[in-house]
């Protein structure tokens, strides 16, 4: 009972709309509850497409966001922070983790993990 009861209870601690980890928060059902998302994307006219960020190099993680920021690494080491607004999102951080990241970062409890070729990161505020 107790191994059904913690997953539960996490998934309940995630706010709408955040994607802490790659499969929708604790859950991992893959389905994502926002409604509203367009019909049709078209990469070449931009139809659909609310905003583009340059990411600086080969991307294979997914984002991740939590209370409006998005967080994603790239395979040269880099690491974007954004502020994730529909119009238009600010880089808010941009560093260099000094390898390759390629997993998916996670985000839970006011910490965010991430992970490099070799090394993981713990980033939060004290």
């Amino acid at each position: 009972m107790k191994r059904l009861l913690l997953p539960l209870l996490l998934s309940l601690s995630a706010a709408a709309g955040d994607q802490p980890q790659w499969g929708t928060a604790w859950s991992r059902n893959m389905v994502s509850p926002e409604t509203g998302l367009p019909a049709k994307i078209d990469f070449p006219s931009s139809t659909g497409i609310l905003w583009k960020v340059p990411l600086g190099s080969e991307t294979h993680s997914s984002p991740v966001v939590s209370d409006g920021i998005l967080f994603i690494g790239n395979r040269k080491g880099g690491f974007l922070i954004l502020a994730a607004d529909r119009a238009a999102p600010r880089i808010l951080s941009e560093s260099h983790a000094g390898a390759p990241i390629s997993a998916t970062a996670c985000a839970a409890q006011h910490r965010l993990y991430i992970a490099t070729m070799n090394t993981l990161f713990c980033a939060g505020t004290p």
